[in-house]
């Protein structure tokens, strides 16, 4: 799904019959709030200053991602933007304000994630070359207190998704499409693989999808809607 936001990207009108507009390059971006500290409250995205939407926790746009869901992205004019999330609708209130460049003819996804506390914006690049026979994956480690982890499908594990770390993003990797195959996040607890997450998406051809690890395995507050859990974003 894809959204103009008003005023970013401005069509200029032909002003002779003659003449064509020529045509303008347009960045593509989605804002998704991974952070479980904003569950069932709301969290503000502003672009150089100006109010642009509101997210609550595991969404990007006003939807929810849920187990899987298409990507919601935004057009924009090509530039360098100040991209700030904040707690409260006054923009002032900014928890993160970074300067990001939003590249014309790419998709790209920024992140808000929290390490206990400490916020900050993390932007992927969604681009990548399709075929229209094989499946692309990668993986977003937003679980801030989760140590690494591996990706295993069914049974066979990743070898580009291992050892992933908190705030990394893995390259995409190509998959063979499947109806349902289990997903499953791993990781090693003192020498014992046990498994974190376990999920099952059908995969495509020809789509590229990204994984969320979100939440916390010990949540502060105890709240069970904040523990991991693992959402996928169909990006295209």
């Amino acid at each position: 799904m894809k959204r103009w936001i008003t005023g970013m990207l401005l069509i200029t009108a032909c002003t002779r019959e003659a003449e064509l507009p020529a045509t303008q390059p347009i960045a593509h971006a989605m804002f998704y709030n991974g952070s479980a500290d904003f569950y069932n409250r709301w969290n503000y995205v502003s672009l150089n200053n100006d109010s642009m939407l509101s997210l609550t926790y595991n969404s990007a746009a006003t939807e929810l991602i849920g187990a899987l869901n298409y990507a919601s992205y935004q057009l924009f004019r090509p530039g360098t933007y100040r991209i700030s999330f904040s707690d409260t609708a006054d923009v002032r209130d900014k928890i993160t304000d970074a300067e990001i460049d939003l590249q014309p003819g790419r998709h790209q996804t920024i992140y808000l994630a929290d390490s206990l506390g400490y916020f900050e914006t993390i932007v992927s690049d969604d681009e990548v070359a399709r075929d229209s026979s094989i499946a692309y994956i990668r993986l977003v480690h937003l679980a801030p207190d989760a140590p690494k982890v591996s990706m295993v499908i069914d049974t066979t594990g990743v070898p580009e998704i291992d050892s992933v770390t908190y705030r990394q993003i893995t390259p995409f990797v190509k998959i063979a499409p499947n109806p349902k195959p289990g997903f499953r996040i791993r990781y090693n607890d003192n020498g014992e693989e046990k498994t974190l997450v376990r999920k099952s998406f059908s995969m495509l051809g020809g789509r590229t999808y990204t994984f969320v690890l979100r939440g916390y395995m010990q949540p502060a507050d105890g709240n069970p809607n904040k523990t991991i859990n693992l959402s996928a974003i169909i990006n295209q």
